[in-house]
Formats: structure tokens, sequence, C-alpha cells
């Protein structure tokens, strides 16, 4: 994106809220769009040209400008999907990046590539229709091992994993010039990766970098993590800072430039995480580390405050919806597991205007009472906990982990665009977070080029699952919620307000229901 793309953006912004009957100036429509980039005002995109360059119009960046119009002008029609719409509109902004729509014949095309249950056989779909996928990119996971990426998947004790959303043990990444030139032809991919720590894993960290005699447990998950070898040198912390600014308060931010400090001195080191590494962070590189730290957590803050708070919180908002009114359907009902995940179904369709199909895996274990389910069980006697609303939010938060991973597959860090594919690694122990990503393992994402939009495809069929779940009547009954017409409504109606809304209604009679059952 550049300068003159962002003011046309203004224009446009500017034009959407005159139709609400909201009036503004040319001046604030450029600090408003600003947040685009994620930058505070107009004199900050003059400042940062570098950080415009950057941008895309992506999931992250349009939820920025959505929570800041919400903000400074209550105005929360303007949903991300609708200021997309009305972006890609626009022929001067379709270079942007913005998230063009796709017909369900092209999304067919690209199910049927997905779906395959081999790479040869998606790259020979692939092959079949090359004219309709020139735009696509297919990320595929191979259970063999002769992949061109080979895939982290390393268990670290009993709650501790560091692996990617995909199934199998490698990656193969097609794209139309790649297909196109024969199964003779060698070509150069450049990728890239970051294992990302959520604050489980940063507090391990920490601890060992902060503390000369550190638990146990600490110590024991530190040897866990040295199993990466050479992988602790590609350390991330932003998704932990995602999870941080939750709560974000002088407390949390003093643990964050903490966490960060020890993260970036251990990722330069090369050194194993041990007690003789930390005592020389400590007499050697802190001071350094944490003037590190103090410099990206301002940058983070700034962020912060240009939407990317407000941005995060309207997604996780849905996982909330999805696991309150869950709940509500669990304990109001003694029906049959089939048919309360029915009812989630229905909910998602006419309540949430979105089908998210990784959350009904999720809650089906839910309603089945599943074993294998850290999370379900915990939620299963939510009533007899101290504090259910955080227990709940904390669950909401690592339903968002593994969508925040397929969105990280579609995103190019900066200076890096030359990028032919990037891949989103996770290090946590974080139990429920391990049992989410087994049972939702990925087949392969496809990415929309011109839009960066990742499309996740399950290694199990999602609808096959949910028909043997629900059972053939329900299904039939269920079927007209996955079809073209229903997904348009869906994208017509969508609203961050209604979502709001029936989170609040919901969490009132939750808690009601919750109190009778104590």
């Amino acid at each position: 994106m550049d300068i003159q793309q962002l003011k046309l953006s203004a224009e446009l912004v500017r034009d959407l809220l005159k139709a609400c009957d909201v009036r503004i100036g040319h001046s604030q429509a450029l600090d408003l769009v600003a947040a685009l980039p994620g930058l505070r005002n107009w004199p900050e995109v003059l400042a940062f040209p570098d950080r415009v360059s950057a941008c895309t119009v992506d999931a992250f960046s349009v939820a920025r400008l959505a929570g800041r119009l919400c903000d400074k002008y209550g105005v929360d029609l303007l949903s991300p999907e609708v200021l997309l719409r009305v972006l890609i509109s626009d022929e001067r902004l379709r270079s942007v990046g913005t998230r063009a729509p796709v017909d369900f014949s092209t999304y067919l095309t690209v199910q049927e590539v997905c779906s395959a249950p081999t790479a040869l056989q998606a790259h020979q779909r692939f092959a079949e229709n090359l004219d309709v996928l020139k735009d696509w990119q297919i990320i595929y996971a191979d259970q063999q091992d002769v992949g061109t990426v080979k895939l982290l998947n390393l268990q670290l004790g009993n709650s501790g994993l560091a692996a990617t959303v995909f199934r199998g043990r490698s990656l193969w990444i097609m794209d139309a010039p790649f297909v196109a030139s024969g199964s003779s032809a060698k070509v150069d991919l450049r990728g890239g990766s970051a294992l990302f720590v959520d604050s489980n894993a940063a507090s391990y960290v920490r601890a060992m970098a902060y503390q000369a005699e550190p638990q146990d447990r600490v110590i024991q998950n530190a040897r866990l993590m040295n199993k990466l070898g050479s992988r602790l040198q590609n350390l991330n912390f932003y998704l932990y800072l995602w999870e941080a600014q939750r709560h974000w308060s002088p407390k949390t931010r003093a643990r964050c430039k903490e966490s960060v400090a020890a993260i970036h001195a251990l990722s330069a080191s090369g050194s194993p995480l041990s007690l003789e590494w930390g005592n020389r962070y400590r007499c050697a590189f802190r001071e350094q580390a944490e003037n590190f730290a103090e410099g990206l957590i301002s940058e983070f803050e700034q962020d912060l405050d240009a939407g990317l708070a407000q941005g995060i919180a309207q997604q996780v908002a849905m996982m909330e919806a999805i696991l309150v009114r869950a709940q509500i359907i669990q304990l109001s009902s003694k029906k049959s597991p089939q048919h309360k995940l029915a009812l989630l179904v229905a909910f998602m369709h006419e309540e949430l205007s979105t089908m998210m199909l990784r959350e009904l895996v999720v809650c089906g274990d839910l309603f089945s009472k599943s074993e294998n389910s850290r999370m379900a069980q915990k939620l299963n006697s939510l009533q007899n906990h101290p504090n259910p609303e955080a227990l709940l939010r904390n669950c909401a938060w690592d339903m968002f982990i593994p969508r925040a991973l397929d969105m990280l597959a579609a995103s190019r860090p900066a200076h890096t665009e030359q990028l032919d594919f990037y891949l989103a690694e996770l290090l946590t122990f974080d139990g429920d977070v391990c049992d989410i990503l087994r049972a939702t393992q990925l087949r392969a994402i496809a990415l929309h080029r011109p839009s960066m939009r990742p499309m996740p495809f399950y290694d199990n069929d999602v609808a096959e699952w949910l028909g043997n779940r629900v059972g053939d009547k329900r299904m039939a009954e269920l079927d007209e919620f996955f079809q073209p017409s229903a997904s348009k409504q869906r994208s017509e109606r969508r609203s961050v307000k209604a979502v709001q809304d029936v989170l609040q209604e919901d969490w009132s009679h939750l808690l009601h229901l919750l109190k009778r059952a104590a």
C-alpha cells in the first residue's frame, strides 16, 4: 500500500460514514485510515512511510479500522467484512491486497484440490484447473516425509507441544507457476517461518532468565524446550503479546518486558535454556535485552491504541459467544448430544451469522463429555469453578489460537515481501490448546494471493464429521445452512454489535443457570 491508496481509502470510509449519518472532515478521515497500517494519526503516516508500504489490507488491518470507527463514532454497522467489500469495489484499490469475494464455483475447485487424499492427486487436480487457480496457493500437508517443507510436530511432556495446525510430516507448496512447470522442473521456494510462544512457554523462559533458583517444574519444562535444538533461536513473542494484552496493566507490561527481553536474548545466544544461561543473562545480557524489549513494547502499545486490541477482542468475542451458548444448551437441555450440536449449528447461522467449523468440533466434545478433551472436562464442571467467567474466557482465547495460526499463514512480516510462503508454528504448554490442535488438524490451507485470505481445510471432512455426529435426519435439516445462499445471507447481515448483544444476553442467562446448578 502507498500513501495515495491510503488517501483513497479515507475518501471511501468518509462516504460510508456519511451513509450512516456521520459526517466528518477530510483530515478526520485521514486519521481514521491511519489504523490500517497500525498508526495513530495522519502525521504518523507521513513520518513512517515504511509502515505504510508494508501494510496489506487483511483481516487484522481492517479489524483495526473497524475498531477505531466503533470507538470514535460508535459505528458498529461497518464490520470488517463490509469495509473489505467497499475497498474491493474501487478499481484504484484492487492492488492493495483486499479480500475479494470468491465465487462458489471457484471455492468448489479449491475444495476439490485441498480434499485430495494425497499430495500427488492434489497436484494433478491443480494442474487440471490452472486457469481457475492462477491466483491461488495451496499449502498441502502430506502424511509422508517427502514434501518440500518438513513439519514440526514434537510432543513435550503431557501438556507441551511444538507443532503447526497441519497434520502429517511435510508440506507441499503448490501454485500455478510450480504446477505448470511440470514434475521434472526445479523451482526454488523462498519460505519463512516463526515459532510463536504462548504465555505458558514465555513464562518458563522468563523464570529461567530472572530467577536464580527456579521451581522444578520450570527446569523440567526448560529441558523439554531444549529438545527443539536450533529452533529455540527462532522464537517469536507476538502471539504471547496478543494474549497478554487482554489484561493490559503496568504489572502485565513489566512482565511482558521481561519475557520479551529473555526470549530475545535466548534467540540471539545460540545456547540451550539452562541455569547457566540464566546466570549469564542476569550478569551480561539483561540490560541490553531489556532496552530492546522496552522499544518493542512501546511500538506494540501504539498498535494496541491504533485498534489492534479492538480487532483481536472482536474475534475472540465470537469464540466466547459460541462457548457461552454451548454451555447454555448443555445446562438447559437433557436431550442428546446430537440434538445439542444441531442447536449450536442453527445458532451460528441465525444469530452469529457465521459458521465456525473448528469450534463445532470443540463443542462436539463438550456435548459428548469427551475424556480426550481437557477443555470439555473443565467446562462440564463450570458450575463448581470459583470464577466461571474467567475460566470460560480463557477457553475462548485457547480456541482463538489455532485460528490465529491459520491467519498468520497468510501474513508476510515487514520487509519480507519476496517470500513464497510463511509457516506459523506454536510452542505451548497449555493442554487445552494441545487438544484442540490435535483434534482439528488441517489437510491444507488455500491462500488467495490477491487478498491474502486463508481458507483452512480439515483433515477430516467437517460435513461428514457433522453428519456422523447428528445423524442423517438432522443433517438433512441443517443442509440449507451450508448452501451458497446461506453463506451470502450470513455475510450480508453480519454485525459486530449483533455478536456483542447476543453475548451480553447469553452471559446473563448462563450466570443464572450456573447459580441454580451450584
